[in-house]
Formats: C-alpha cells, sequence, structure tokens
C-alpha cells in the first residue's frame, strides 16, 4: 500500500532557476550548514520569509545533545512515574527539572532566557 496522495495545494511542483555568484553560493551553503539544512530548503524558508532560528554555537552543540539525552531520561522516568511502575517523586520537583532544562536548553540555542 502505497502513500495517500497529497493535497494538490500543498505540493512543490513550480522550480524558480536563481543565480547566484561563487561567494554568495558559498555562504548560503554556509548558513545552511550551520543549521543543518540542505540548501533548498533554507533558501525556500528564507525566501518565504520563515523564521531560521539562529545556529547553535558550534561550542554548544556537543553540551545540546547531551542536554536532549538528560531531558530524554527525564521525559522517560515521568512516563515510568504515570504508568505507576516507579514511585512517585514530588511534583514540585519534576516541574522545576523540566522547567531548569527547557531554559538552559533555550540559552544553549542562543535565544533568550
Amino acid at each position: 500500500m502505497g502513500r495517500p496522495p497529497k493535497d494538490p495545494t500543498l505540493v512543490r511542483s513550480l522550480r524558480v532557476h536563481v543565480r547566484f555568484s561563487a561567494a554568495e553560493e558559498k555562504l548560503l551553503l554556509e548558513l545552511a550548514a550551520q543549521l543543518h539544512l540542505p540548501l533548498r530548503t533554507y533558501v525556500r524558508r528564507a525566501a518565504l520569509g520563515a523564521r531560521i532560528p539562529p545556529p547553535v554555537p558550534e561550542v554548544n552543540a556537543a553540551l545540546a545533545r547531551e542536554l536532549s539525552r538528560v531531558g530524554g531520561n527525564l521525559n522517560q522516568f515521568l512516563h515510568a512515574v504515570h504508568a505507576g511502575k516507579t514511585p512517585e517523586p514530588p511534583a514540585v520537583d519534576l516541574l522545576q527539572l523540566q522547567l531548569l532544562l527547557a531554559q538552559v536548553r533555550r540559552q544553549l540555542r542562543g535565544e533568550a532566557p
């Protein structure tokens, strides 16, 4: 069984040919790479005025990955608590941990606290 057909209004069928200088191409490729996006996705978002998040500073990338792992573990723990598989910790502690985790993640991304 194949995929259901896309809504015709959402199909991207129009191609736009744009010329860039070598320096412009290099800059666009660097900007897209910083955001871990394909060049076509970066250019489409920029052209349509979509919000393009600031790149995560490379120094913080490893910390952000580790923080994501910690957040994943916390999420698994919360699921176990809700399923009744582990004793329930104080809700205030879990809420504070979640808020702190979100704040640190935003700071690592260079966003406002």
